[in-house]
C-alpha cells in the first residue's frame, strides 16, 4: 500500500509539472495572434510559475505590438477605426499584464503605450456598442495609477456600458466612482440610482436605496425619500426628516411641502395650509407647492360642507363665509399654477378642478372659460 501510495505521489507531481507548461511562451508566439495566444494564457495561468508567467506576459506583449504597429500609424495620422482602438486596447493590456507579473524590462513597456491610454477614452465615447465601449474604459480604468485624474471619466462609460449590458451591481460600483468628473456626475448619479432601482426585490433593498439617495443628496431627493418612507408605512421617518431640515432651515421648500402632506393625510387641514403658504412664498415658482395649496383649500371647503351642511345642502352664516373663502383661495392657487402651467402639460388636472371651484363659487362665466381650455365648448 505504501508503494501505491508513492507512485500516485509520483503521479500527481508529474502532472503538475506537466502543467506548468514550461513551453508556453513559445506556444503564444506560434499562434502569431494576441487573441489566440491570450487563450492559451488564460486556460494555463492558475497552473504557472511566477518565472513562466512572466515569459508568457513577454510573448503576448510581442504579439500585441507587432500587431497594433499599423493602428498607432492611423491614429497618429488621425484615421483610425473601431479595430485600430481594440489593437491599441490589447498593447496596453499586454503592457500591464508584464507589469503585473513584474516581467523583465515591464516598466519601459508601460511607458511605450502610455502615451495611447487617453485614446481609450474617446473611443468609449464615441462607440455606440456596448461591449467596445466596456472595453476601452476598462482598458484605461484598469491600467491606472492610484491619482489618475481621468478614471472617473473612463468609470462613466464603463458604468453606461455595463448597465445597458444589465450588470447593475458593477454599473452602480463604476457610477460612484465616475461622482468624481463634475463633466459627468450629473448623469453618473443617475445611473447610480437606477441600477440601484433595478435591485430593489426586498423590503431591505428599498431601505438600502433610500440610505443611498440620503447619501447622495438628502435635500435634492428630499420627496423621494419620503414617498418610500411612507410607502413603507415608516411615517415616523418621514417626521424625523421633516424635524430635522427644518431644525437646519426654517425655509426648506421640500421638507415645509412634505410636512403639509403628513398634516394633509392626516386632515390637519388648517395648519397643512400655513406649511403650503409658506412653501410658495420661499418658491413661488414651485408649481407643486401651488397646487397643494388649492388642494388643501379644497378640502377645507368640502370639510365644511360634509360637517356643516344642512339636509337640503346649504351653509348658513360663518360656516357659508369660511367655505367661499376656501373655494376662493383653491381657485386663487390654482390661477397661479394656470400662470406656471398654462398648457396644464405638468398637471393634466388643474383646469378641472379650477372649473369645479368656479362652478361651486357661483362664477359661471369663469368656469365656461376654463371649460374653452379644457375643449369641452
Amino acid at each position: 500500500m505504501k508503494k501505491f501510495f508513492i507512485t500516485m505521489l509520483a503521479a500527481v507531481a508529474a502532472t503538475a509539472s506537466f502543467a506548468q507548461n514550461p513551453k508556453i511562451d513559445k506556444e503564444i508566439a506560434a499562434t502569431k495572434s494576441y487573441a489566440a495566444g491570450l487563450e492559451i494564457y488564460n486556460n494555463a495561468k492558475a497552473s504557472l510559475t511566477p518565472e513562466l508567467e512572466q515569459k508568457a506576459a513577454l510573448a503576448l506583449n510581442k504579439l500585441a505590438t507587432a500587431e497594433g504597429q499599423p493602428a498607432i500609424e492611423n491614429i497618429t495620422q488621425n484615421k483610425a477605426t473601431n479595430a485600430d482602438y481594440r489593437l491599441i486596447a490589447n498593447m496596453i493590456n499586454a503592457a500591464n499584464l508584464c507589469k503585473q507579473v513584474n516581467a523583465k524590462g515591464a516598466v519601459d513597456l508601460v511607458k511605450n503605450v502610455a502615451n495611447f491610454r487617453p485614446v481609450m477614452i474617446n473611443a468609449a465615447n464615441s462607440t455606440n456598442d456596448n461591449d467596445e465601449k466596456l472595453m476601452y474604459s476598462e482598458t484605461y480604468v484598469n491600467t491606472a495609477d492610484a491619482n489618475d485624474q481621468f478614471v472617473p471619466l473612463a468609470s462613466f462609460f464603463a458604468a453606461y456600458a455595463i448597465f445597458n449590458k444589465g450588470d447593475y451591481n458593477k454599473a452602480a460600483q463604476y457610477a460612484k466612482t465616475a461622482f468624481g468628473d463634475e463633466r459627468v456626475k450629473e448623469n453618473a448619479e443617475q445611473i447610480y440610482r437606477m441600477s440601484l432601482e433595478k435591485n430593489m426585490k426586498t423590503r431591505e433593498d428599498t431601505l438600502k436605496y433610500v440610505d443611498a439617495l440620503k447619501e447622495l443628496d438628502i435635500d435634492k431627493y428630499f420627496i423621494q425619500i419620503s414617498n418610500f418612507y411612507i410607502d413603507l408605512g415608516m411615517q415616523d421617518k418621514v417626521q424625523a426628516l421633516v424635524d430635522e431640515a427644518l431644525a437646519k432651515n426654517p425655509n426648506n421648500k421640500m421638507a415645509l411641502f412634505t410636512q403639509g402632506t403628513l398634516k394633509s393625510d392626516k386632515k390637519e387641514y388648517d395648519s397643512a395650509l400655513a406649511d403650503y403658504k409658506k412653501v410658495v412664498e420661499v418658491d413661488p415658482d414651485f408649481i407643486y407647492g401651488w397646487f397643494n395649496l388649492a388642494a388643501c383649500y379644497g378640502n377645507i371647503a368640502d370639510d365644511i360642507n360634509i360637517k356643516k351642511a344642512d339636509k337640503s345642502g346649504r351653509l348658513f352664516g360663518d360656516d357659508l363665509k369660511k367655505c367661499s373663502e376656501a373655494y376662493e383661495g383653491a381657485a386663487d392657487a390654482l390661477e397661479h399654477v394656470r400662470t406656471l402651467d398654462p398648457n396644464h402639460e405638468t398637471i393634466k388636472n388643474w383646469p378641472m378642478l379650477l372649473r369645479m371651484y368656479y362652478n361651486r363659487m357661483g362664477k359661471t362665466d369663469k368656469a365656461k372659460e376654463i371649460s374653452k381650455i379644457i375643449g369641452d365648448e
